[in-house]
């Protein structure tokens, strides 16, 4: 495990499988965000994304990078993809918006629980 400098600035991978969305998941996922690039200007954000759709919806976020990961399914995704991808770009924390984490993933994460109801 790497020491990290407290004042250096961080990165952030977000897992945003869900912000292509339509419903309110995807919405809520994309406000998050957009308060975090505004109100955490000195972190780099580093977005993943599964399908290239939405890759110029936060170019006006000089602290946000788009990367778009294909996999033949979202399991493969969440669980290889991303934290591959995580590990070679150095990101300090990921966060996902909607539900899970990389399990074998040394990276420390975040994530939200929609509907704990269920």
């Amino acid at each position: 495990m790497r020491t990290r400098d407290p004042l250096a600035p961080r990165t952030i991978g977000v897992m945003g499988r869900a912000l292509d969305q339509g419903d309110g998941l995807g919405r809520y996922g994309d406000q998050v965000l957009r308060q975090l690039l505004t109100l955490d200007p000195h972190s780099r954000y580093v977005i993943f994304l599964a399908v290239g759709q939405s890759t110029e919806r936060w170019r006006q976020y000089p602290n946000a990078r788009v990367h778009v990961l294909a996999a033949p399914g979202k399991l493969l995704w969440d669980q290889v993809r991303v934290p591959a991808a995580a590990r070679r770009l150095n990101v300090d924390l990921l966060f996902n918006p909607k539900f899970s984490l990389p399990l074998l993933s040394r990276i420390p994460g975040v994530f939200v629980l929609q509907s704990a109801d269920w």
